[in-house]
């Protein structure tokens, strides 16, 4: 029982005393806290301490098992011995030991123990585990064993042990435990100390609040309580007293309000009521009556003479009104409701009353006046109708509209406007116009206010291009056209109505427009259009202020050979490769621009020959390390880069463009994948020079038709030689303006590289089969057997040959069997789909076919056997030193052995004597071409009447 009382002695404090309890509050969270936050710590540090030791375990494990290999391997157990000494000497580790592929113990901290074969659980756990993993494989709170395998390509020879004990760390973790007590025990004195001491403090001033509020209760209003402090309960003493402060001013208020309404009671020209609320009888004012359409004498003193003139819908809210006055619950009564006027109508009466109450705080009496408002209400509703109707024609409008007060704030915007800043009307409201629509201009550094507005209007601008900002975001804007006008109000202020436009779409497609004009769609890259513009302003710039720049042509090698044989879009693919690689290997100032099909170039300003070099090589090599993959196929390509130094003494940018083609071509023909500087004397670059002018001859020779026909006769080599017509291959030659004729080997490399190769090709097989038809349509002309027509890589590639060789051969009446169509293998393989397609097609209307050079590619017997070809031209740089080369008599024995397996005829090429006759005789070719059979000869003379030209029989 004593032990009771004295219990509830220390909790009867506690109940009665806010300052102890605040005080234990504290103490026993802060005692709490601390206790959590040691544990934690503690529980983290142990954490850590077993992490170390067993990372220390594995770590020592692995570098005992690395360092043992060698010794392991060769058994050396002396050596091991001493590999295990450093490990034992290491503190904290129990045991150290390498065991081999059996658990034989080869070295071990305890030499006693070498020899010995481990056949305990964990080690016989650790031979039938093949993982090459190190692992912890016992961690008890004494000892941590580790293990790393001993492994030699890939094959285990062993193990490494390290033991570790865990006694250091146990004992760590438990002086750490102690600290964390102590100091846990220090910090709850300390906090309990500390909260005695707030709560000390707090009370103090609560019991002077708790004083003042007794004071106020014997209605002394007149008393404050002083304020020494600046936390949250001076706060509420500073309140209390501001409090008290409006409790008087409002007194004093009632008071002479209830004045001001008993003197309008009696000078107002509003109807006047005065309703006792002991006896439930109102007296009515004569103007109370009259506004109503009655005589004095009409209207009686009954609640109901009110009541019953009240509008139906009215009635409730009024009389709510009045009840919840007369109840204190609100200073005034004032309410706005309908009556009904002695002609029926109804007026709109605002009615406003007071109730006067005795000392006891009861109403025994409600006085009040009524206004007619009807006219008010009516503009009111005018009012509101009208703006109805104007909210209507803004929320359809599709321009935004925002209008702002004098001030600057927004008092409307529309749904347009509010798609275009991202603000409702709602969060716009009173908000000020720059932050919710910032507008910008090219023209002024900061956005256009409601101050810089009105400023602008007064010089006349109403009309602005602008950027609105949505939701101030300046990655996302809206371009418009902005019109501001006033809005004049009757205090003379001004306001702002703003009508937004958005043209973002026309800016956009204008900004797609200007885009697409200078830019590449595929790659994305500048097109020759902007290349050009670029090259000019370079050139300026080089003329004017003597600067150097440098200008890279550059041409993809092989592309060909990607796009003909998996198609464009495997080619278009590759080709946005190649300018990712280029544009992202340059410097950020240079261009890099796409000319057109597998031409690019580069502009690198500020640029010396050496440096332009650097950075050509590495655009070649990135190109080069490149490697396209296709389905299941894998492409590398290479470029050829031409390099042009721009300076002042450049006429135009179309030369430059011109010498940087001509050095393009230079590379290719130097072996392709490489650059070439150009230089005005060098001998490529005056090759180059000479192909462009024989460019241009080829062009005017087809228009002025000045090409003639030669043809060289092949011969048929079994014995007896078939007189069967003529075998002839159909040639090629250019006439000068001076008429003089221009060798094949002058102007058709020119032809290949500048695409006239295609025109050439038609006007070939136009006039060969229009001068045979003529042949075979004039008697006494010799027979013909066959008709070798060279087809180029380009024509065979040429959608619409096909198309023309079929109409050639029908507007000619011409037999198809004649014709055979040369082509080389470097034309088809580069190309094998298209190839396959045209001589499928060419060969159904019965044209025949000849590999043409055969045995000059690398990969000629691999593709052969899917050509389906009538005739292999051997290559002459195999045939014409077949007498004294065993080797090239080896080769043209294979392919002619190749070409009978495969049921094609051979033709040999370069046959110049008759000895190479002979020998091609002796091997079972079919035929021989060359100048010891006959030199090409023209190809009327070869097709003349007998007795006109004589023609070559064979």
């Amino acid at each position: 029982m004593a032990r009771m009382i004295r219990l509830s002695s220390l909790v009867r404090p506690l109940r009665a005393s806010l300052r102890y309890r605040l005080a234990l509050s504290i103490a026993l969270v802060h005692a709490v806290m601390m206790a959590i936050f040691v544990f934690d710590l503690t529980d983290q540090e142990r954490d850590l301490l077993i992490k170390q030791t067993q990372q220390k375990a594995i770590t020592s494990a692995m570098l005992l098992s690395r360092s043992s290999q060698e010794w392991v391997l060769s058994r050396d157990l002396a050596g091991l011995g001493e590999l295990i000494k450093p490990f034992d000497e290491t503190e904290g580790i129990e045991f150290a030991l390498v065991m081999d592929r059996e658990g034989r113990v080869l070295a071990h901290s305890q030499p006693d123990r070498i020899g010995l074969y481990l056949n305990d659980s964990i080690s016989r756990t650790i031979i039938a585990d093949t993982s090459t993993v190190p692992r912890l494989v016992q961690d008890t709170p004494t000892l941590i064993d580790a293990v790393a395998p001993i492994v030699r390509g890939g094959t285990i020879m062993g193990w490494g042990r390290i033991g570790v004990n865990q006694s250091g760390t146990t004992a760590a973790m438990n002086q750490a435990a102690r600290h964390g007590l102590l100091y846990t025990l220090a910090a709850i004195l300390l906090g309990t100390l500390l909260a005695l001491m707030i709560a000390s403090d707090l009370t103090r001033d609560f019991r002077r609040v708790q004083q003042l509020f007794a004071r106020i209760g014997e209605g002394a209003l007149d008393q404050r309580i002083a304020v020494h402090r600046g936390d949250e309960l001076g706060s509420l003493m500073l309140g209390l007293n501001g409090m008290l402060e409006r409790l008087q001013d409002d007194e004093r208020l009632l008071k002479e309000t209830r004045e001001r309404l008993e003197l309008a009671m009696h000078g107002s020209n509003d109807g006047l009521w005065d309703w006792n609320l002991k006896t439930n009888q109102v007296y009515f004012s004569r103007r109370w009556k009259a506004m109503l359409g009655y005589g004095d004498e009409e209207v009686g003193t009954d609640l109901e003479e009110w009541s019953s003139r009240v509008h139906p819908d009215d009635i409730a809210t009024t009389s709510a009104g009045v009840q919840a006055h007369i109840r204190g619950e609100t200073p005034a009564y004032e309410n706005i409701h309908r009556m009904r006027h002695k002609d029926g109508r109804w007026l709109w009466i605002l009615d406003r009353g007071l109730a006067i109450r005795d000392a006891q705080g009861e109403p025994y009496r409600m006085v009040g006046t009524h206004t007619d408002i009807t006219r008010r209400i009516e503009l009111e509703h005018s009012l509101s109708e009208q703006k109805e109707r104007l909210g209507i024609v803004l929320k359809s409008m599709a321009d935004g509209v925002i209008v702002t007060n004098s001030a600057g704030k927004v008092e409307f915007i529309n749904p347009a406007a509010e798609a275009l800043t991202g603000w409702t009307l709602a969060e716009a409201m009173d908000q000020p116009l720059d932050r919710v629509a910032q507008f910008s201009t090219d023209d002024m550094k900061h956005p256009l206010n409601a101050d810089r507005l009105h400023a602008q209007i007064h010089d006349g601008l109403h009309e602005f291009a602008a950027r609105l900002l949505h939701r101030g975001d300046i990655k996302s804007h809206a371009e418009i056209e902005l019109n501001v006008s006033l809005i004049q109000a009757e205090s003379g202020e001004d306001g702002l109505v703003l009508i937004l436009h958005d043209v973002s779409k026309t800016h956009r497609m204008l900004e797609q427009m200007s885009w697409q004009a200078t830019h590449d769609p595929l790659t994305r890259l500048p097109n020759r259009l902007a290349f050009g513009d670029r090259l000019k302003t370079l050139l300026d710039g080089a003329r004017l202020g003597h600067e150097r720049h440098v200008l890279l042509y550059m041409d993809l090698d092989q592309f060909k050979l990607v796009n003909d044989t998996c198609g464009h879009h495997a080619g278009d693919e590759l080709l946005t490769h190649i300018g990712h690689i280029l544009r992202s290997s340059v410097r950020r100032d240079d261009m890099i621009a796409r000319l057109g099909g597998d031409e690019f170039a580069g502009l690198l300003p500020h640029c010396s020959l050496d440096a332009a070099e650097w950075i050509a090589n590495k655009l070649r090599e990135g190109i080069q390390n490149f490697s396209f993959h296709w389905q299941d196929r894998v492409f590398n390509v290479g470029v050829s880069i031409g390099i042009v130094s721009i300076g002042p003494e450049w006429d135009s940018a179309e030369d430059i463009l011109r010498a940087a083609d001509i050095a393009c071509y230079a590379a290719k023909e130097e072996g392709r994948n490489r650059l070439h500087v150009y230089k005005l004397a060098d001998e490529a670059t005056s090759r180059r020079v000479e192909q462009l002018g024989m460019a241009a001859q080829i062009q005017l020779a087809l228009r002025e038709d000045r090409f003639v026909l030669y043809a060289q006769p092949i011969k048929h080599l079994p014995l007896p030689v078939s007189d069967d017509g003529l075998h002839l291959e159909v040639l090629v030659r250019m006439l000068g303006r001076e008429g003089k004729i221009i060798a094949p080997g002058l102007f058709i490399g020119a032809a290949e590289r500048y695409n006239h190769m295609q025109a050439l090709d038609r006007w070939v097989i136009s006039a060969t089969l229009a001068r045979i038809h003529l042949a075979l349509t004039t008697p006494g002309s010799p027979p013909l057997r066959h008709v070798g027509i060279n087809l180029s890589g380009n024509s065979l590639t040429d959608e619409g040959m096909m198309s023309f060789v079929e109409e050639a051969i029908r507007r000619y009446q011409f037999p198809a069997g004649l014709i055979c169509f040369e082509i080389t293998e470097t034309a088809v393989i580069s190309n094998m789909h298209k190839a396959l397609a045209f001589i499928d097609r060419m060969k159904a209307s019965g044209c025949t076919f000849a590999l043409d050079d055969f045995g000059s590619g690398l990969s000629s017997f691999a593709y052969l056997k899917a050509l389906p070809v009538d005739y292999l031209k051997i290559d002459g740089v195999f045939v014409r030193d077949i007498e004294s080369d065993s080797r090239d008599r080896a080769f043209v024995q294979a392919i002619h052995q190749v070409g009978r397996t495969l049921g094609l005829k051979t033709v040999a090429e370069f046959v110049e004597n008759a000895a190479i006759e002979r020998i091609l005789r002796e091997m079972g070719v079919d035929y021989a071409q060359g100048y010891g059979i006959s030199p090409p000869r023209p190809l009327d003379d070869l097709l003349a009447p007998a007795g006109n030209t004589p023609a070559t029989r064979l």
